[in-house]
């Protein structure tokens, strides 16, 4: 499990993720990116090893990832539809890392439910959180 709660700006943010995977899947402008971004910018208050890939990187960081494996890592991974295929999803099945996959479609997503969960972001103008979705 990952928790996360800091003070960004004047926005509290909260990050609590209970999966091995797990995936926020929501239309565009509904505050995935901006939740990332908090944690992104807040990431030395954390004392996990947490990796960043969007699809400016993942080629590089995809390679990163493979040593990111142990049960405190974390790899985010932002806008991953544009990027998903073998090679993360052999990453995703042998790691023990918890990763969060933000994306607007899982068609390529190989996750089981017993691994992954779906994930929402909510918020409000002071406050920000990633919840489990738990309506799946």
């Amino acid at each position: 499990m990952f928790v996360f709660e800091t003070d960004y700006n004047k926005v509290h943010v909260k990050i609590k993720l209970e999966d091995r995977v797990c995936v926020i899947k929501d239309n565009s402008g509904t505050g995935k990116t901006l939740a990332i971004s908090m944690l992104k910018d807040s990431r030395q208050e954390v004392s996990n090893n947490i990796l960043f890939i969007d699809y400016s990187n993942y080629k590089e960081m995809l390679v990163l990832c493979k040593q990111f494996t142990g049960k405190d890592d974390v790899v985010i991974c932002d806008n991953a539809d544009l990027y998903i295929g073998d090679e993360f999803s052999d990453i995703l099945s042998t790691s023990q890392a918890i990763f969060l996959v933000v994306c607007k479609r899982v068609g390529l997503l190989k996750i089981s439910g017993e691994e992954g969960g779906f994930y929402c972001v909510h918020h409000t103008c002071d406050f920000l959180s990633i919840e489990k979705d738990r309506r799946f």
